[in-house]
C-alpha cells in the first residue's frame, strides 16, 4: 500500500477518534454543567438603590423550580450580619414558586455595598437526592450622615508626620463632632471647626510622634464621635509603613 495512502488513512482514524473523544467530553461537561434547578425571576443580581445610613432596605425576590422533581430550600447563608433573607415557603413542586424577601440593614455603612446571598436547595430525584445553591448578588450605595475625606491615613517609620482629616455634613445638617481621639499612643488627634462655612465642616489633624510606635505595635484607630444616631463613632485606620532604604533623620526622598 503506497505510504501516503496508509498516511491518510491513519490521519483519518485520528480524525474521527478525536471527533468522538471531544463529543464525550462535550456531553460531561454539559452533565457536570447542568443549570440549578432553582432560578431567580428576573435575575440572580439586585440593585437595592440608594439606601439611607441607619435605614433598611427590603426586596422580594421570585425563586421557581425548573425541574421536574420537588426541591426543598433546606438553607440560607449571608455574607454578612446586616442582611437577611427568609423564603415564604420551603417546599416547592415541580414547576412552582415562591417569594423570597430580603433586607439589608446599612447601620453606620457607608458608600457602595455588595452582599451575597446562597440559597442552598435539595432536589429530591427517585433514585437520588441532589443538593445545589444558587448564588444572589445584592448592591447598594449607603448615603451617610457625613462624609469623609479619608478612611485610612498613612504614616511612615521614623517619620514625624501629620496627616488630616474632614467631616462634612451630608444628610445630617446639623452635624456635630463631639471629640476625636486615637487608640495608640504613638498618634495625637486635634479636633478643629472648619470656620463657618456651610455645609458644616470639621478637620481633624492627626500626629505621629516616630519615637512612640515599635515593631511590635498593633494597628491604630482614630475614633470620631458625632451626634449621627446612625453613626455615632467614626472609625479611621492608621496605617505605619516601614521606612524605606535610603531615608533619615525624619526626611523622605
Amino acid at each position: 500500500m503506497p505510504r501516503k495512502s496508509v498516511l491518510s488513512r491513519l490521519s483519518l482514524v485520528a480524525l474521527t477518534a478525536a471527533l468522538v473523544a471531544g463529543s464525550w467530553v462535550a456531553a460531561f461537561l454539559s452533565v457536570r454543567e447542568l443549570p440549578p434547578a432553582l432560578e431567580a425571576v428576573p435575575g440572580t443580581s439586585i440593585d437595592l438603590g440608594t439606601v439611607l445610613q441607619g435605614s433598611v432596605a427590603t426586596t422580594r425576590i421570585t425563586l421557581r423550580n425548573r425541574s421536574g422533581y420537588p426541591l426543598e430550600i433546606i438553607r440560607i447563608v449571608n455574607s454578612c450580619g446586616c442582611s437577611a433573607a427568609v423564603p415564604e415557603k420551603n417546599q416547592l413542586a415541580p414547576g412552582e414558586s415562591t417569594s423570597l424577601e430580603a433586607s439589608f440593614e446599612a447601620g453606620a455603612l457607608r458608600g457602595d455595598i455588595l452582599l451575597r446571598v446562597v440559597v442552598v436547595y435539595r432536589m429530591r430525584q427517585p433514585s437520588e437526592s441532589r443538593v445545589g445553591r444558587l448564588d444572589l448578588m445584592l448592591r447598594a450605595s449607603v448615603d451617610p450622615d457625613y462624609l469623609l475625606t479619608a478612611e485610612a491615613l498613612t504614616f511612615h517609620e521614623g517619620v514625624a508626620e501629620t496627616e488630616s482629616v474632614l467631616v462634612t455634613a451630608n444628610r445630617l445638617e446639623r452635624l456635630e463632632v463631639i471629640d476625636a481621639y486615637c487608640t495608640h499612643k504613638a498618634f495625637r488627634a486635634e479636633l478643629k471647626r472648619a470656620g463657618a462655612a456651610v455645609p458644616i465642616q470639621y478637620r481633624v489633624d492627626v500626629g505621629f510622634t516616630a519615637e512612640n510606635w515599635t515593631p511590635d505595635s498593633r494597628r491604630a484607630e482614630l475614633m470620631i464621635r458625632t451626634n449621627s444616631q446612625a453613626a455615632r463613632l467614626a472609625q479611621v485606620t492608621l496605617d505605619v509603613k516601614r521606612t524605606a532604604v535610603g531615608e533619615s533623620n525624619g526626611l523622605r526622598d
